[in-house]
C-alpha cells in the first residue's frame, strides 16, 4: 500500500507541474532488474556479514572500494538546492530510486526536474540518486543521513 502511495504521489506532483514525460519517466519495467542489480554490483559491499541489498547499504554498507562520505542532514531545501553544484554533469540524466519498506520505484529523471518532485514530495523514505554511467550514487536514508559515494562528486559544494 505505502509503495503505491508513494508511486501515485510522484505521479501526483509530475502532473500537477505538467512536467515532461522525457525529462521525468518510470524506467520501464524490462530495464528495471537490470538497473537495479547493476547498482547493488556497484555501490554495495559484498562482504558475506552484510546483505548486498541497496537497502541495508544507506547504513554505512557501500562498497569500500569507493570514496564514501557522509553527513546529517540540516536543512533539507537548502541540501535540495545544492544538487545541481554537487552532480559533476547536472545537465545529464539520473536514475533516482525512491523506496518503500524495501520496495523500489526506479525513474530516470534530470536534476531540475527531480528538485522539484523531491521538494514536493510527502511520506519519502529512503532513495537514492545515481549517475547513469554509475559513477557515483548520493543517498538520503529515514534518518537524514546523507551518504555520497564515488569520486566525481564535488562535495565542497556540499554541506559535510
Amino acid at each position: 500500500m505505502f509503495l503505491e502511495y508513494l508511486r501515485d504521489e510522484i505521479e501526483r506532483i509530475v502532473k500537477e507541474h505538467q512536467l515532461d514525460r522525457k525529462r521525468f519517466f518510470e524506467v520501464s519495467k524490462q530495464s528495471y532488474q537490470q538497473i537495479q542489480e547493476k547498482i547493488e554490483n556497484t555501490f554495495v559491499n559484498k562482504s558475506e556479514r552484510w546483505s548486498t541489498d541497496i537497502h541495508w547499504a544507506n547504513m554505512g554498507n557501500y562498497n569500500p572500494k569507493l570514496k564514501c562520505v557522509s553527513a546529517e542532514i540540516q536543512d533539507w531545501s537548502a541540501w535540495i538546492t545544492k544538487l545541481p553544484a554537487i552532480i559533476p554533469t547536472p545537465n545529464s540524466p539520473v536514475y533516482v530510486l525512491f523506496e518503500m519498506q524495501s520496495k523500489y520505484w526506479l525513474y530516470e529523471t534530470f536534476v531540475s526536474e527531480l528538485i522539484l518532485v523531491l521538494d514536493e514530495i510527502h511520506g519519502l523514505n529512503d532513495f537514492y540518486i545515481v549517475s547513469k554511467k554509475f559513477e557515483w550514487l548520493i543517498s538520503l536514508n529515514h534518518h537524514d543521513v546523507i551518504t555520497y559515494v564515488g569520486d566525481n562528486l564535488r562535495l565542497n559544494q556540499a554541506t559535510v
